[in-house]
């Protein structure tokens, strides 16, 4: 016990050091040395493929909350601005994960191995809680249609151009 204490504080007292990538113990023992080079020719331009994609859906994202905003006063989007919202960041860490293709293709230094997996994890997480909330919009809105159905046929007429008043 008293070995382990001492080695606590000595571990304490000594100042941080640096990893130095060049040498090669810290390069098999750290992730922060180890680089994505796994990526070939074709899946880098594949993934900046989809990372054009990516900024298309990113564009569209943000027209919609804009558009969202604007109908704020005038209708209840409440649940589309909602998603709209968490779809954002989601979006963001798609293109994260695909500009580092951009990178290895012009020749720079990619995102270390450690940075990759933490930007991998958390996109996936977003993306779950992403998928869950979309699926619970959905089924409410199912059951809204399904126990309000005097409702739902009189908006499915009214937008034909047929007003029936029940």
């Amino acid at each position: 016990m008293k070995t382990f204490l001492s080695n606590a504080f000595s571990f304490t007292s000594s100042p941080l050091t640096a990893i130095n990538c060049s040498q090669e113990d810290s390069y098999d023992l750290y992730a922060q040395c180890i680089l994505r080079d796994d990526l070939t020719s074709k899946l880098r331009i594949t993934f900046i493929a989809l990372f054009i994609i990516n900024c298309a859906l990113l564009a569209k994202n943000i027209y919609n909350l804009v558009v969202i905003h604007r109908l704020k006063r005038t209708k209840n989007l409440k649940h589309m601005a909602i998603f709209n919202a968490l779809l954002l960041p989601t979006i963001l860490l798609h293109m994260a994960l695909y500009a580092n293709s951009i990178l290895l293709e012009l020749g720079l230094p990619g995102y270390s191995l450690m940075v990759y997996g933490i930007i991998e994890i958390v996109q996936v997480i977003a993306l779950n809680n992403l998928f869950a909330l979309g699926a619970y919009f959905w089924m409410k809105m199912l059951f809204r249609l399904t126990f309000n159905n005097k409702i739902s046929i009189n908006c499915h007429l009214q937008n034909r151009g047929v007003y029936l008043h029940f």
